[in-house]
């Protein structure tokens, strides 16, 4: 109910949004998301200006006669603005 109220908490038709860390490692900045249950070949990070977004794809579980989907929840894709411009040769995954 907490989660609901604060909306932590994402359906099909309110997504949660992607949990992260950001910090600073020396020259290197890192950003950290929590995605379980995605596969690294379903992230898809972007970069326009000073504006990176990422996308995970997690698709739901097969179902069948047995098997009926109750709730799932997705991830909406995240923007983080950065203050400066991103060098598109310096990201890694």
């Amino acid at each position: 109910m907490v989660q609901q109220l604060s909306g932590t908490s994402g359906t099909w038709s309110k997504p949660s949004v992607m949990p992260m860390d950001a910090y600073r490692e020396g020259d290197v900045y890192v950003i950290a998301f929590d995605l379980p249950g995605v596969s690294p070949e379903a992230v898809d990070v972007d970069v326009e200006r000073n504006m990176l977004t990422v996308k995970a794809e997690r698709r739901p579980a097969a179902q069948s006669d047995t098997v009926r989907m109750e709730l799932a929840e997705r991830a909406k894709p995240r923007r983080i603005s950065i203050g400066g411009a991103i060098d598109r040769k310096q990201i890694s995954g």
